[in-house]
């Protein structure tokens, strides 16, 4: 995004003025997302720990800063630390790409194909398109994804 667009901006009329409106709200659009990501953990510290809301939002900056430094370093100062063979910033990009996300929906499929059972008079009104929902969810999604997820490690 970082390369390719303004190269592409620069070649169409008035493209500077449309890069700096596009990217500008590029910027927009990254800060409320971010916003909208840390409502749950302010939240929970705001509900149990009794924070004020600028407070929590401090203390969860302070956190995210700290965790993204390293990241953030590994293109300079920490260019030389590896894991696994990757800097920092490649392998977190590769942990929760392949592992963590596909982690996630695997949890997800426990819990939706074990504990949320679908009636048929919810969902389907046919009692075996049900039934093969519902194995599928417990079942086939999960060995799936375990199958793409040792595929991802290679």
């Amino acid at each position: 995004m970082f390369v390719a667009l303004p190269a592409i901006f620069a070649k169409i009329p008035y493209g500077y003025a449309i890069s700096s409106l596009f990217f500008i709200l590029l910027f927009c659009a990254s800060v409320t997302s971010g916003i909208s990501i840390l409502e749950v953990p302010c939240a929970i510290l705001v509900d149990r720990f009794k924070l004020t809301r600028v407070r929590a939002s401090a203390f969860l900056f302070c956190i995210i800063s700290l965790c993204a430094i390293p990241a953030t370093l590994s293109f300079d100062l920490l260019a030389d630390f590896k894991i696994f063979n990757k800097n920092i910033f490649d392998f977190l990009d590769f942990l929760t790409s392949n592992i963590l996300l596909t982690l996630n929906v695997i949890v997800l499929c426990l819990i939706l194909g074990w504990k949320c059972k679908v009636k048929g008079s919810e969902f389907f009104l046919n009692k075996l398109l049900v039934n093969l929902y519902n194995i599928g969810l417990k079942y086939l999604v999960r060995a799936i994804l375990l199958c793409l997820m040792c595929f991802g490690l290679e």
